[in-house]
């Protein structure tokens, strides 16, 4: 018999012989170790390491089939774990089955008020605000005031509430999510509830106090492995900044961000930093630091997704320091790739923007109609979102015969505007989202 017949019959007895070992593995495991294994995965999504924890989780599920609780914490871990890598249909498919109030009958109390929690927010995830805090306030019902599933329920309203920018209201959740964890000392908690109270800050233009916030964050993660996490609370400081007119505080504060995000999977938040970063460095006239932190975003983009989410908006802020440049034709690239890739996505927020700088592109190659055709485009789809900060920039640099200082100018105005527009409403990138630069919930 050949050599080549031989090896589907190896082959299937070495899988079978490894089905046999995962299986003993697993009978041996006793509920400690199982647990102990559940708290590294933990320990993994602090880190942004979502790959190597649903890759464990999916040993653990089968280990744990037979013990309704620990099958239970494995399939929240991996709802969170499935939420911020932005698969929030199959986050919400993870913990689906314990809505019905059967499926939780035998497990513990505060168990059961974690899975509705995380059952909520997934709910969140998919837009479905009523469900979630119709959710959140039955499970608010069931719960003791005080503690550590009361303060998960307060912090989860917060982050519905900025979904939805209640900001006020989220205000008040995470304050009242900041009493709850100080009983129990969760520092996981304690961290976020700051961190909700600085997102809420910046919105609500209580710039410095965002700053205070976002500081007792990082004091509370300490020593902590909870890498993800700090490339947030920075990434947000440096949103701060920028309203503060701090550029260079709020770029230290993305150059510390980025060194976080690129201990983690989540490339394209690196690739995010990167690009923030390009463009704080372009309004102080670094330029040549901005095209190289630009061209590290695109290619971090490339990396994570060829076609990502983020990719337009580098595209477009790579285009604008090529028109700044004046080297016309080689923004004109960047740009007709940024338009195509927001179509293709059907972001329309990203389709108006890239649109507009295609338009003042046009304007300093002195291609009129191409403009003119090109910002009724424009203006069209920020009627149907209601991007009403855009018209005036739009109708400045898009008169007929404008000066390339007026194009310059429109172009500096759209940087800062992009920078307001983007404090995200979402944790992780959504598809619909306005380019979620400093991220918020």
């Amino acid at each position: 018999m050949s050599k080549d017949t031989h090896k589907p019959d190896n082959a299937v007895v070495d899988l079978e012989h490894a089905r046999v070992r995962l299986r003993s593995r697993a009978a041996k495991s006793s509920p400690q170790d199982l647990a102990n294994d559940l708290e590294a995965v933990r320990g993994l999504l602090d880190q942004g390491l979502t790959t190597e924890a649903r890759s464990r989780l999916n040993s653990l599920l089968s280990q744990t089939r037979s013990q309704p609780a620990l099958l239970a914490q494995a399939r929240c871990a991996l709802s969170i774990a499935l939420e911020m890598q932005a698969q929030y249909r199959e986050s919400l498919d993870a913990v689906a089955m314990y809505e019905d109030p059967e499926a939780r009958a035998k497990l513990d109390p505060a168990l059961s008020a974690r899975l509705r929690v995380q059952i909520a927010l997934a709910y969140n995830y998919n837009r479905d605000h009523p469900k979630a805090i119709a959710l959140l306030k039955a499970t608010q019902r069931d719960v003791p005031e005080d503690g550590a599933e009361a303060g998960a329920v307060y912090a989860a309203m917060a982050r519905v509430y900025r979904s939805i920018s209640e900001y006020p209201i989220a205000r008040d959740y995470s304050h009242r999510a900041l009493e709850s964890y100080r009983q129990s000392g969760d520092w996981r908690g304690l961290a976020e509830s700051y961190f909700g109270l600085g997102v809420a800050g910046i919105q609500e233009g209580l710039y410095e106090q965002a700053l205070e916030d976002f500081e007792q964050a990082l004091q509370l993660v300490g020593d902590h492995s909870a890498s993800f996490l700090l490339g947030r609370i920075y990434s947000n400081m440096a949103g701060a900044c920028w309203f503060l007119k701090r550029p260079q505080d709020g770029i230290r504060h993305l150059e510390q961000a980025i060194r976080y995000y690129e201990r983690t999977d989540h490339k394209n938040s690196a690739a995010e930093g990167y690009n923030n970063l390009g463009i704080n460095l372009v309004l102080i006239g670094q330029w040549d630091r901005a095209q190289e932190a630009m061209e590290q975003a695109l290619a971090l983009a490339t990396e994570a997704d060829d076609q990502g989410a983020q990719m337009p908006m580098i595209l477009d802020s790579i285009g604008e320091l090529c028109i700044l440049r004046g080297d016309l034709d080689e923004a004109h690239n960047y740009l007709e790739r940024a338009v195509a890739l927001a179509k293709e996505r059907g972001n329309k927020w990203y389709q108006g923007q890239t649109q507009r700088t295609l338009g003042r592109c046009y304007l300093a190659m002195k291609r009129a109609d191409e403009a003119r055709a090109i910002a009724s485009g424009a203006l069209a789809l920020d009627e149907e979102i209601g991007n009403r900060q855009a018209r005036p920039r739009w109708l400045l640099s898009t008169s007929v015969g404008a000066s390339p200082f007026s194009i310059c100018s429109a172009i500096a105005i759209a940087a800062r505007a992009r920078i307001t527009n983007w404090v995200a409403l979402m944790p992780w990138p959504s598809p619909n989202a306005r380019p979620s630069i400093f991220r918020g919930p």
